[in-house]
């Protein structure tokens, strides 16, 4: 049972750790099929336990294809998010009898949304199906300069085009935070705080864009000091939210404590405001 718990325990925090930090992929990955080489078996257990902590797709297939997880395992837990990339990815992986046998059903499923899948698969042109494919993040060139903080391709990009700079970023398939919905898409300041692209939203800021409460929300997940100090000298006030994502999304504890203390600040300095004016009262 301790020994279960473990296992559990390692697998839930990657797939944790990998949705609130894809940039860190690489290592995880790498952390990871060491760990099942050395822990885990490719018995129906194991495999299960896997497939239950490691929601994943990219990370998936790398279990897959070093023999850790089997496909019919796998289609038991594809969720319908990640349905359109299994579609394409086991088209190149299985063999054409088993594929199309696993095509059909899903063709003839009585769920109108995998209908509605199977037909959007039919529209995507090959490029997009390649981006699908092997895309772990928006591909977008303007996001993808925010990412990386390059200042440079970002200014070149939105100069060009004549974009402005109080944008939001484009939607993609893609796109690695579900907090980053179609329907929900965040400026480029707050896409640049919570990526910790200090040189961009510098810009941004110096450019009046507006920053508020949901840019402060993105930057303790982000986790860099500099843009949150930034914020609070801009008058931008933490609340419970904010805490609870550093800690969520796996901020450093510096952060966290930071976080702590400027909340404190501010409930002290709104405590003085309000005597103040009881004692004027």
């Amino acid at each position: 049972n301790n020994f279960t718990s473990m296992l559990s325990f390692v697998l839930h925090s990657i797939g944790q750790i990998i949705k609130a930090r894809p940039m860190k992929y690489d290592i995880l990955l790498s952390f990871l099929l060491q760990f099942c080489s050395k822990y885990c078996t490719n018995d129906e257990y194991h495999q299960n336990l896997i497939l239950q902590c490691i929601k994943n797709h990219f990370l998936i297939c790398e279990l897959y294809e070093n023999g850790y997880i089997s496909f019919e395992n796998i289609r038991n837990y594809i969720q319908k998010k990640d349905l359109l990339f299994y579609i394409f990815y086991f088209q190149d992986k299985l063999e054409e009898e088993q594929y199309n046998e696993w095509y059909q059903t899903l063709a003839n499923s009585e769920s109108t949304e995998i209908v509605k899948i199977i037909s959007k698969a039919k529209e995507l042109s090959e490029n997009e199906i390649l981006i699908l494919k092997t895309e772990r993040y928006n591909p977008n060139q303007i996001v993808d300069a925010i990412r990386r903080d390059d200042y440079d391709m970002f200014l070149n990009i939105t100069s060009k085009h004549a974009i402005p700079l109080d944008s939001t970023i484009a939607y993609s398939i893609n796109e690695s935070y579900k907090m980053f919905s179609k329907s929900k898409r965040p400026s480029y300041v707050d896409y640049s705080a919570f990526y910790g692209s200090t040189k961009i939203f510098r810009f941004l800021v110096a450019n009046k864009v507006r920053i508020d409460s949901n840019t402060l929300l993105c930057a303790c997940i982000g986790g860099s000091p500099e843009i949150i100090r930034i914020l609070i000298q801009n008058k931008i006030s933490f609340n419970k939210k904010c805490l609870n994502k550093a800690i969520q999304y796996f901020a450093e504890i510096p952060i966290i404590e930071f976080i702590i203390q400027n909340s404190n600040n501010t409930n002290n300095n709104n405590n003085n405001t309000n005597n103040n004016n009881n004692n004027t009262n």
